[in-house]
């Protein structure tokens, strides 16, 4: 791909900032693989004020892990909830501006926003200068539906018309995109979410088992993700609590959420907290299995993350889950039931045929989740497209 890509996302790592870390590895297998990509991801002006929030450089050259060079812009933003009707539109005023001149410096061929929100928030730019614009869709909560809902038929009808490709992450997103006229079928794909598989792979982690003070009889169950309700973390505390025995331990990566905090309390929790992303994959390679009973998800990269580790999946039996998890690798539930998700880790505890068979898949699989072949998919998908 010799054309300038724009990359615009809500957030994107720093030092000390482990956030959209999912972007930052998709742009580096692309950049790796020779795509000219730079990054916008605008920076909050009122979390720097109020919460307290560092501002980062505006513009910085960062590198990929094999030192391959990629531009990253963060133009300041606003943000005010929609309660604060005259201070929301001054802030999307404000937010698209800054954004345009942002756009402007950086002056790409192609816009790829990540996701459907940020491509909305350049689509004046890309009709002013006749860009073509490419999407990922991985929305895990109801933020398509707001977008759609803000909508008016026309420029539901102009968006879609001015959209090149979208990139799904899964049958779910696809689904979802058809159904409200946001994408067409011929100019949209599934390209389920992948990880840095150097490292993300099974590996023995023993030593830190027995830092973490695990026995051997002991059954160790993982979850990764933000202490929220969508993502079910008191619903797979209390089924901890529920079970009541001594030798299930558990590994709770992630934090709390202002507003919504539903923090694990259940008894043998051997690890909380959030956790650098370079230091996942030993604790879920230190467990026996990953439990995420989420309510709602584009596709999880905590999901992929712990298949990549083979490491067997308690999950939901909702849609969104069905490109990535199957009877052969997981145990799915109803996200909604503590005695659902107490059952399928008492059945991965205690039918040692069982967990043997889906861990011997789950391994046998691992090398399927490789984020440099996704991203080789999706630069020849975006060619493809502009070639049309």
């Amino acid at each position: 791909m010799n054309r300038k890509l724009a990359i615009i996302a809500d957030d994107f790592p720093s030092e000390g900032r482990h956030v959209f870390v999912f972007v930052q590895q998709l742009v580096f297998a692309m950049v790796d693989q020779g795509a000219d990509i730079t990054v916008i991801a605008p920076q909050s002006l009122t979390h720097a004020l109020f919460r307290g929030e560092k501002l980062r450089s505006r513009k910085s050259v960062e590198l990929t892990v094999n030192g391959k060079q990629f531009c990253v812009y963060r133009p300041y933003s606003m943000s005010f909830g929609v309660g604060h009707k005259w201070l929301y539109k001054i802030a999307a005023k404000f937010n698209r501006k800054n954004l345009t001149k942002c756009l402007e410096s950086v002056n790409p061929d192609i816009i790829y926003g990540h996701f459907w929100h940020s491509a909305y928030k350049a689509i004046e730019f890309a009709l002013k200068f006749n860009l073509p614009v490419f999407v990922a869709c991985g929305e895990g909560d109801d933020a398509l539906e707001e977008l759609v809902k803000g909508m008016t038929i026309d420029e539901k009808e102009q968006f879609s018309k001015m959209v090149n490709g979208v990139i799904c992450v899964s049958s779910e997103n696809k689904r979802k995109c058809l159904q409200y006229g946001l994408s067409r079928e011929e100019n949209t794909i599934v390209l389920p979410n992948c990880v840095d598989d150097t490292l993300f792979h099974p590996d023995d982690e023993t030593s830190l088992r027995e830092d973490l003070g695990i026995n051997d009889n002991d059954f160790v169950v993982s979850f990764s993700g933000a202490f929220i309700k969508r993502k079910g973390t008191k619903i797979l505390s209390d089924a901890i609590k529920k079970l009541s025995d001594t030798h299930i331990k558990s590994i709770f990566m992630g934090r709390l959420v202002e507003g919504d905090k539903c923090e694990p309390d259940c008894p043998g929790i051997v690890y909380k907290g959030s956790t650098e992303h370079s230091l996942m994959p030993r604790y879920l390679n230190a467990s026996d299995v990953f439990v995420l009973p989420t309510q709602n998800e584009g596709c999880s990269n905590a999901i992929v993350e712990a298949l990549a580790c083979g490491i067997p999946v308690i999950s939901s039996n909702r849609p969104f889950n069905d490109d990535i998890l199957n009877e052969n690798n997981s145990i799915l539930i109803d996200p909604d039931s503590v005695d659902e998700v107490a059952e399928a880790i008492l059945q991965m505890k205690n039918n040692k045929e069982l967990y043997a068979q889906k861990k011997h898949y789950a391994i046998h699989h691992s090398r399927e989740y490789s984020i440099v072949e996704r991203a080789r998919k999706i630069i020849a998908f975006i060619n493809d497209k502009l070639d049309d």
